[in-house]
């Protein structure tokens, strides 16, 4: 296992686990996750399938979502610092326009590379509708980088 996040804050469970071997990661939600929704939404509306090539199954539990198998790859950095490869960044922000959602946590510890040299999104659960973009101006994470939020401002 790689982590065990046990965790309920305020009242709102961010519990979940990750599991891998040596080609998949398997993050298993707990039944009550509060971004589990947020996945299955962006999942249904098409929003990984550019972005996310390393997504490869979910993870059923009868008609439920549980969770979600994705490849192994390599981060692209480990510093928040680093920008986003340009074309990639751009990519993300055509499919925001798109599907008038957005990744919330867009950052370089987020974002792989694969043995084909594709990049792909990791970490999915936290994808919102644009209208909700106050999330991130109220919640905005010190890694995140600024010129994202003020780019989705724009669209």
């Amino acid at each position: 296992m790689v982590k065990d996040k046990r965790h309920i804050v305020e009242g709102v469970n961010h519990s979940r686990k990750v599991f891998y071997d040596d080609k998949n990661y398997y993050k298993i939600f707990d039944k009550e996750y509060c971004y589990r929704k947020n996945f299955i939404k962006a999942y249904e509306s098409g929003f990984y399938d550019e972005l996310a090539p390393a997504l490869k199954s979910l993870i059923m539990d009868g008609d439920g979502v549980v969770g979600y198998v994705t490849e192994i790859g390599e981060v692209i950095s480990n510093s928040p610092y680093t920008p986003i490869p340009k074309e990639f960044y751009e990519k993300v922000l055509d499919v925001t326009k798109e599907k008038n959602m957005y990744h919330y946590d867009l950052i370089p510890l987020h974002i792989i590379e694969l043995s084909d040299g594709r990049l792909s999104l990791i970490d999915l659960e936290r994808v919102y509708d644009l209208d909700e973009l106050h999330r991130m101006r109220t919640q905005l994470s010190f890694h995140v980088a600024p010129y994202y939020y003020e780019d989705l401002k724009l669209i």
